[in-house]
């Protein structure tokens, strides 16, 4: 099957899946404001068979991003170099855009997230972009996002509204 890909550079913001999780708009720079990511949560339990730490609803935020979930379990504490898991009611908010899934995964290098997977049925997708007065959404099976790259590819009956005009992928 073929996915929809999507570039950060398409109608200037129409598509913020390729910043929504990013620290920042594009690569930081050293003069850049730094971000980092801090987490909060109700309870926390360690798995010693599979070294995780097992979080109940978890919230994380550099401050710009935030992502919550029902529970969240990663085997690395920090935001160095990580890979984080998140289960239930997933949400991620940017801006004034908003992602909802069942499941994400997101891994972070340096301090920065690097790339993220969100599943669902579907993931649903959400923004506004003022200067035009126009509504995003978008939806899918699968949405994956290379911050490296500023790119988003939407998987399994993908669907994209921009304004009055809709696009759907190929399975």
């Amino acid at each position: 099957f073929m996915p929809m890909y999507l570039r950060h550079s398409f109608p200037e913001r129409a598509i913020l899946v390729c910043m929504l999780l990013a620290g920042s708009a594009g690569a930081q720079t050293a003069t850049d404001e730094q971000r980092s990511f801090t987490a909060g949560f109700d309870s926390l339990s360690l798995d010693l068979r599979s070294n995780q730490s097992i979080y109940t609803n978890v919230r994380l935020t550099d401050g710009r991003v935030t992502i919550t979930a029902a529970e969240g379990a990663t085997d690395e504490t920090s935001f160095e170099d990580s890979r984080w898991q998140f289960a239930g009611g997933v949400s991620i908010a940017m801006d004034t855009t908003m992602l909802t899934a069942s499941a994400a995964t997101f891994e972070f290098r340096d301090g920065d997230l690097q790339f993220g997977e969100l599943t669902g049925e579907p993931v649903e997708m959400t923004d506004f972009i003022e200067e035009q007065q126009t509504a995003v959404r978008g939806t899918a099976d699968r949405i994956t996002f290379d911050n490296r790259t500023q790119t988003a590819a939407l998987y399994g009956r993908a669907t994209l509204a921009f304004g009055a005009n809709e696009y759907s992928g190929c399975d």
